[in-house]
């Protein structure tokens, strides 16, 4: 329910881009990805390499890979902008 009125109040809709930070066990990120299919696409990044690699097997397993990227990095840490 969480997840459904986060989305609602954030006005995600079809063809929107959005960037999350922090992919956890991807559950705000299914619920991103069915709010801006078709044609839009979630940016999800995680900063767990075991977590973000299982989550982009399971968005691909849900059928939602083509609607979100998945990329390991840690986005608020002291090194942060010195990543590739």
């Amino acid at each position: 329910m969480d997840a459904s009125i986060i989305t609602l109040n954030l006005d995600v809709y079809p063809g929107c881009v959005v960037v999350e930070s922090g992919t956890g066990s991807g559950c705000m990120t299914l619920s991103l990805a069915r709010a801006v299919a078709p044609s839009g696409h979630v940016f999800t990044f995680e900063y767990n390499p075991t977590r973000a690699e299982v989550a982009e097997k399971e968005f691909e397993t849900l059928g939602i890979g083509h609607l979100v990227t998945v990329t390991c990095r840690d986005v608020c840490g002291k090194y942060a902008d010195n990543e590739g």
